[in-house]
């Protein structure tokens, strides 16, 4: 019994240690998209300025 009740536990708490992560590089990954999209629209009126 004590055997299986180790093996339950570790297996929910890895689970929520990968999940959280794959969560931060979702919003990492959203975060230097807005960054890029920034940056891009900045590129696109710096141009129509120089036009």
């Amino acid at each position: 019994m004590g055997e299986l009740n180790h093996d339950k536990e570790p297996k929910p708490i890895q689970d929520n240690i990968t999940g959280l992560s794959v969560r931060q590089l979702v919003l990492t990954k959203n975060l230097y998209i807005e960054l890029n999209i920034s940056t891009l629209i900045q590129r696109t009126v710096s141009n129509y300025d120089f036009k």
